[in-house]
């Protein structure tokens, strides 16, 4: 037939066309009108289809293309990869690279952006090459290829790129420098805070200014103040608060949409930078895009004496995997720590809560949820929640001493690591510099003797041993051991130096 019109049934009087039904074997059945009784009708004829045309059976079954090689080879190089390296690095850098196959020996992948290309090239060609050897390639290089646009480009001369905008996180109205209750053991950090935060400061000897300490003790209060003051003397788009995990997506999510260097410029546009939580940039990703551009950001601030402040549970020498710029960078400024607040502190924690909230405490009720609780503001924040609730449900006019003791009753302490007091010397001997036989033994020393004292001090607050105990494992009598616990509070309260590495030995101990 080859394009002409089929000729007419015989004794029909009608065309063949769109009702001719396909049968197998490339055969069309001249199907009769839908009111004739018989089906196929009498002498219906038969008619063979010519090529190209194709020929599908009665049934409709369709058999689905067979994989080539080359998607082939690329989905097995996936599924190895996917098993060694991490999901969310997986999801980042090598889901969304395009296979475009395996030629001269170079394995071809299409990225979004040079930035991608580089990245892939210099930190998953080993894995991706080993992946694709192992799935039967023998591509001994990987070329990433980029599909060029406008954005993925660097900046030229003028804002004709996006202008990309980096996300503060909300603060809190309640956590403000008038609600901050100083104490002996973060007068330091509140001073450095103030400092850095005045609008009118430039250049100031604390920035980067990095506050260290336990959790629940008070850092994120003071960054969030810091926040609002500086907000309060300029455009609150330009004082970016944020915490490091978000920091991190707003990172990734740039370099996946190609907005890195304009985010890379809506940073360097920043008057000041609050990053709580610095951490999680440091374990966010192996790669370190993140930490690159985070050092990036932090650089550039200092370098105009714009405010950075930062937060973390530890020193910055004590962190893994922080990239040893941004360690170093931060060091350049002002390091200081919050320490668990003393009993003074609590009170006033305590009063200054429940005057917030208008609520009238009985004498001496603060003074025992002190007593009971002593990690932290929010530990006390949160038994006084327990109180007033309590007196609510219970219908109560006022709130008794009876009724505090019976919710400080029924608060659990915090656990309490079981260190022994091995541990305790071996720590204290690092921290000194000094070996732990001597520790033990009779040596005199102006700098033993102050290490022993403290070694003594911390086993006492950390171990919950008795004076008998602790004066077996250091070799000396009950009175040796109480003098030097007492010579070590009385030291505290004047050095505020060993203040601090006493806390922070207490807290890596426990």
């Amino acid at each position: 037939m080859n394009g002409a019109a089929p000729p007419e049934s015989r004794g029909s009087g009608r065309i063949r066309g769109p009702l001719d039904f396909p049968l197998a074997g490339g055969e069309i059945l001249d199907r009769g009108l839908p009111s004739d009784p018989a089906f196929p009708p009498p002498g219906a004829r038969r008619h063979r289809l010519s090529p190209p045309f194709p020929t599908p059976s009665l049934t409709r079954t369709t058999t689905r293309p067979r994989p080539s090689r080359r998607s082939r080879l690329w989905a097995d190089a996936l599924d190895r990869l996917r098993t060694r390296i991490p999901e969310r690095e997986f999801r980042t850098w090598i889901e969304p690279a395009r296979w475009l196959g395996d030629e001269g020996g170079e394995a071809r992948l299409q990225v979004p952006n040079p930035v991608f290309a580089a990245h892939l090239e210099g930190r998953y060609e080993n894995a991706i090459l080993e992946a694709l050897h192992q799935a039967g390639s023998d591509a001994v290089a990987v070329l990433c290829l980029v599909r060029r646009n406008r954005k993925s480009e660097p900046p030229a001369d003028g804002p004709e790129h996006p202008r990309a905008s980096t996300r503060s996180e909300p603060l809190s109205p309640d956590f403000t420098f008038e609600t901050f209750v100083t104490g002996a053991r973060n007068r330091c950090a509140r001073e450095a805070a103030l400092a850095v935060s005045d609008p009118g400061a430039v250049n100031t000897p604390f920035t980067p200014l990095l506050v260290y300490g336990g959790i629940g003790v008070g850092k994120t209060h003071l960054l969030q103040s810091i926040a609002w003051r500086l907000r309060k003397g300029g455009p609150e788009s330009r004082v970016l608060y944020t915490r490091g995990e978000s920091f991190g997506r707003q990172v990734v999510r740039a370099v996946r949409t190609n907005q890195l260097y304009p985010f890379r410029e809506a940073c360097q546009r920043l008057e000041a930078l609050v990053v709580d939580d610095l951490e999680f940039l440091a374990g966010l990703d192996r790669f370190s895009r993140s930490a690159e551009e985070f050092f990036h950001a932090v650089t550039g601030l200092a370098e105009r004496g714009a405010p950075v402040v930062i937060s973390a549970t530890s020193h910055p020498r004590d962190i893994e995997n922080l990239d040893p710029r941004i360690r170093s960078r931060l060091e350049s400024g002002l390091v200081t720590d919050i320490g668990l607040p003393d009993r003074a502190t609590r009170v006033r924690i305590v009063e200054r809560k429940a005057a917030r909230r208008a609520v009238v405490l009985p004498d001496g009720a603060a003074e025992k949820i002190a007593d009971r609780l002593r990690e932290g503001p929010r530990d006390l924040e949160s038994a006084l929640s327990r109180i007033v609730t309590l007196a609510r449900a219970e219908r109560a006019s006022a709130i008794s001493v009876e009724l505090v003791e019976r919710i400080l009753e029924q608060t659990p302490l915090p656990a309490v690591r079981q260190t022994g007091l091995p541990e305790v010397i071996g720590a204290i001997a690092t921290a000194f510099g000094v070996p732990p036989v001597r520790l033990v033994g009779r040596y005199r020393g102006h700098e033993v003797s102050l290490a022993r004292h403290v070694g003594m001090y911390v086993a006492r607050e950390v171990t919950g041993r008795t004076l008998s105990e602790i004066g077996r494992a250091f070799r000396r009598k009950h009175s040796t051991i109480l003098y030097g616990i007492n010579r070590v509070k009385r030291q505290r309260a004047r050095d505020p130096g060993l203040d601090r590495l006493v806390e922070r030995l207490i807290r890596r101990l426990r």
